[in-house]
């Protein structure tokens, strides 16, 4: 097991709302802001209604409800891995631990010198929060880490490795306006079941 460097920066915590299906979040002055995602949901609305009306309602249902716990799932390996628990595994999910494994030698090569895990994030020149997977350097780049799971391979012209890009350089911008420092690259890690995981 690889022990992470850790120079973490400390920010304001944030309240986490959730209402009517949408997240949002108190700053400390009060101000209330929607989530990265809830804005970038937006945008790809009619496309997720198009994939629901094609294969129903209920298969639509189910696939959302499995590969958000998945994703849920391996994110908190990941996260305690990083955070350099010795038992990361314990309690996990098998299809959680699988897409660990896939990813963990990407993990002790690429990643170090980790300034913020699961942090929440704001800005008030934008209006919108978020909570950001990593920042860290990759390959000794300062950079804004994102872990996404999917069940086939994600080809680098799909639309949803754009609004991934897009969220990723969100949590960038609301890095840098609250803490002062660059973070000039973005990571989306994806793991797909049973592939070996795509940095893009």
């Amino acid at each position: 097991m690889k022990t992470f460097k850790h120079d973490l920066v400390e920010v304001d915590q944030l309240v986490q709302i959730n209402e009517a299906g949408k997240r949002h979040y108190e700053t400390p002055n009060g101000n209330k802001y929607p989530s990265v995602t809830t804005v970038l949901n937006v945008l790809s609305k009619a496309a997720i209604q198009e994939w629901r009306n094609h294969i129903g309602e209920e298969k639509a249902n189910k696939i959302m409800r499995s590969s958000s716990n998945r994703g849920t799932n391996a994110h908190k390996v990941i996260e305690k891995y990083i955070w350099n628990q010795k038992n990361y595994l314990n309690g996990s999910m098998p299809d959680a631990i699988e897409l660990f494994k896939e990813i963990q030698p990407i993990l002790d090569e690429k990643v170090d010198n980790v300034r913020m895990i699961e942090g929440r994030l704001w800005s008030d020149e934008f209006k919108v929060a978020g909570t950001v997977d990593l920042i860290a350097e990759w390959d000794g780049v300062l950079s804004s880490i994102d872990w996404k799971t999917s069940l086939k391979h994600v080809d680098e012209d799909h639309p949803k490795l754009l609004k991934y890009k897009l969220q990723g350089t969100a949590y960038a911008k609301l890095f840098e306006e609250r803490t002062g420092i660059n973070v000039p690259q973005v990571v989306i890690a994806i793991m797909v079941s049973g592939m070996n995981s795509m940095p893009s």
